[in-house]
């Protein structure tokens, strides 16, 4: 425990003059954006073998990553008084619990509406945070390289979902992606309820509420017309925002497998 503890105070290095769309940003998001979308490229005609390792390294790398942002949470930044805002049950946070499914899952429905989720979701999650990345500048640097490296992943599994054929194929292949948005959202209102009390009203899973949520437009939603009414709004607009991004899965299954 020791070694661990000197290992978190070892890379605890302040974060400074990080600016906001500035020569470090660029750097990281241009360049890991091209990375990841040439990976994904490469990667699509894999084999099905290939495919299942390829999430079970993004699998282990999410979990390492997710690890170290807890441990550094705990022990660095709050002094061991956990913050239950930080618990790992945002949108972005899915594929944490997706991609080690899908390293063993045999192919099939249950499978392709997972991918589907990715491909919509995943795909959102990375493409949004990267390119409004307010929340993922910490006071931190190893915590800021996480964040980014953490989004890009999101990128590369829903890129890697969609381009693989393992989603996109069919249009109504969607709704196995709104399916599991709604289920994930379920159990996010279902943490915040029952963790309220515990957490002091900071736990906010998927900032849809009974919290207000801090996301611009939405907030302003929730305070005049309330939670619930913000919490359909929300989802609305998030399946909206997922059908944009999956919609060109589809376009490119469909043109790959067109005769000639």
């Amino acid at each position: 425990m020791e070694f661990i503890l000197d290992f978190l105070r070892d890379t605890a290095w302040p974060l400074t003059d990080f600016q906001l769309f500035g020569p470090p940003y660029l750097a990281l998001t241009l360049g890991g954006g091209f990375i990841v979308c040439f990976l994904a490229w490469k990667m699509r005609r894999s084999s099905e073998r290939k495919l299942r390792l390829v999430f079970l390294v993004c699998a282990i790398l999410f979990w390492l990553i997710e690890t170290y942002r807890q441990l550094f949470a705990y022990h660095i930044i709050d002094q061991g008084d956990y913050q239950w805002w930080a618990f790992p049950f945002q949108l972005s946070s899915m594929p944490i619990y997706i991609s080690p499914l899908l390293a063993f899952l045999p192919t099939g429905k249950l499978s392709r509406s997972l991918c589907s989720f990715l491909a919509a979701f995943s795909t959102l999650s990375g493409v949004m945070a990267l390119l409004i990345p307010t929340y993922m500048i910490s006071d931190y640097v190893v915590l800021t390289i996480n964040s980014f490296i953490w989004h890009l992943l999101l990128l590369f599994v829903g890129l890697l979902a969609g381009l693989s054929g393992r989603a996109g194929k069919k249009w109504s292949d969607f709704r196995g992606a709104v399916t599991w948005l709604f289920v994930f959202a379920v159990i996010a209102i279902g943490l915040n309820i029952s963790v309220k009390q515990l957490s002091g009203g900071t736990m906010n899973m998927f900032f849809i509420g009974p919290e207000i949520t801090p996301i611009v437009v939405f907030r302003d939603v929730a305070r005049r017309w309330g939670w619930g009414v913000n919490a359909i709004f929300y989802l609305f607009m998030l399946s909206v925002g997922g059908f944009l991004c999956y919609a060109p899965f589809v376009v490119y299954q469909k043109r790959r497998h067109i005769p000639g």
